[in-house]
């Protein structure tokens, strides 16, 4: 009796402070169980929960988008914040405030489990249960559609992609119910965009490289419930984002005589991103001898060092990472006019010899790793300095990367490749060829220095 006082006391107490509360899960006053252990509590069709000193809370992220309009306003959906990627489906007493994103605790003791349509829901929650306790991170589940709905009551209310496929229905607009079916498979499922949805009746793509969106049940049917039209990627590039490397920053070590010149790895920024640089490049303003083609008042990535004669040797790379759904990235960039002595430290000098056209080259290579598979995709040649070129660098779609990878790996491919696109990461590397007919076993690889001036990410 004396426990029940203490808390009642606690909440009026809460209740009526006018500072911010706490939103730690522990201080909500119920013990947490995970999203799976409460699904489980569902024994009937409907099941009032334990309430009391048995009462039960669950945390998790919301994935739900209240601003697509594609779920009714006071239903959301909640993801597991754990390591597994159960979810569920909430209905409340009001209107949903909450976005993507918002990591929530729900006190859900006392309050209904209820089996509608073949899914289990927790039901007319009021929105004073439900504490906002900060912003979590949103798990996608790559999967097949054929695994999916195998696997419809375990990834019920999980938030799944799909890869490579095309739409049909809805007389090529998003309205009514939609099919989605896999290239090369016959594995299809279906897609319901509710009417009032913000998105309706736009035009989806013909080709279709990731699908994403909400599994849900309707009498042991499953189907897709996507959230916006972002959901729906085109094969095609349809948005493209610039990077125009205007540098304001970079972590510097101060080794060489041209401080703006670093060894090793630091971080660069740009306005639009955060990169890595490894080995030997420069944030340099343009040296005079560039000065004739890029613009003044400006800093510019220099990668200094050519291509390797051996994996292990130094080389001048970008280390950048993008968002899912990449497709394309274009690199702008120029060979230096830059010759002779760049900078020193003690015996290590980087010289820059002569340009000679009919032997030394421009190139940049798109790196990455997908595993124990590498792989290297280099741009023409070029044969001009002080001259801008652009190297586009396709992205191959998840059924290529499978094929590739396989060969090296044929039992973990399909982990590793779906942990590459959900955080796909990529080298920019100095491929240029420069001879040095005088070249130092002991020193430093020969320089053929180039300017990095513009990246382009095509989604």
């Amino acid at each position: 009796m004396l426990s029940v006082l203490v808390i009642t006391s606690f909440l009026f107490a809460a209740c009526t402070k006018t500072d911010a509360p706490d939103l730690s899960p522990a201080a909500f006053g119920a013990k947490t169980i995970s999203i799976t252990q409460l699904k489980a509590l569902s024994v009937a069709a409907e099941v009032r929960l334990p309430d009391g000193a048995d009462g039960k809370q669950i945390t998790g992220v919301v994935i739900s988008d209240r601003e697509g309009k594609n779920t009714d306003p006071k239903t959301i959906i909640l993801q597991s914040d754990g390591q597994d990627t159960a979810g569920i489906v909430v209905l409340l007493d009001s209107i949903s405030p909450f976005n993507p994103g918002d990591w929530v605790a729900i006190n859900a003791s006392g309050q209904k489990l209820q089996r509608q349509h073949g899914e289990v829901v927790l039901k007319d929650v009021p929105l004073s249960r439900i504490q906002h306790i900060g912003k979590g991170i949103v798990k996608i589940v790559s999967v097949s559609v054929a695994e999916a709905v195998a696997n419809a009551d375990r990834w019920n209310g999980a938030l799944v992609r799909f890869y490579d496929g095309s739409l049909t229905g809805g007389d090529g607009k998003f309205s009514g119910m939609l099919s989605f079916r896999e290239a090369d498979s016959s594995a299809v499922v279906q897609s319901q965009v509710m009417p009032g949805a913000a998105f309706e009746n736009t035009v989806y793509p013909t080709g279709i490289s990731t699908f994403t969106g909400i599994l849900r049940n309707n009498e042991n049917n499953p189907y897709i419930q996507v959230r916006n039209a972002a959901d729906v990627n085109s094969t095609s590039v349809t948005r493209m984002v610039t990077d125009e490397m205007n540098i304001y920053g970079m972590n510097n070590q101060l080794y060489w005589e041209n401080p703006n010149i670093t060894t090793g790895s630091s971080i660069l920024e740009t306005g639009v991103s955060r990169y890595t640089v490894k080995d030997i490049v420069g944030n340099l303003p343009a040296f005079a001898s560039d000065a004739g083609f890029l613009p003044a008042k400006r800093s510019y990535l220099y990668l200094i060092l050519k291509q390797p004669a051996f994996v292990w040797d130094l080389r001048s790379s970008l280390e950048l990472t993008t968002q899912p759904g990449i497709k394309e990235i274009r690199v702008t960039f120029a060979g230096s006019n830059f010759t002779g002595l760049m900078t020193k430290s003690g015996n290590d000098k980087i010289i820059v010899n002569p340009f000679n056209p009919t032997t030394d080259s421009f190139k940049v290579a798109l790196h990455y790793t997908i595993g124990s598979y590498v792989t290297d995709t280099v741009s023409a040649a070029y044969s001009e300095t002080g001259k801008l070129y652009t190297a586009v660098f396709r992205v191959p779609a998840r059924r290529e990367l499978f094929r590739a990878v396989s060969e090296s790996d044929a039992y973990w491919y399909k982990t590793w490749v779906d942990e590459f696109l959900q955080e796909p990461r990529f080298s920019i590397v100095n491929y240029s060829d420069r001879v040095d007919p005088n070249q130092d076993p002991w020193a430093l690889p020969a320089s053929a220095p180039i300017i990095i001036t513009k990246i382009e990410y095509g989604y």
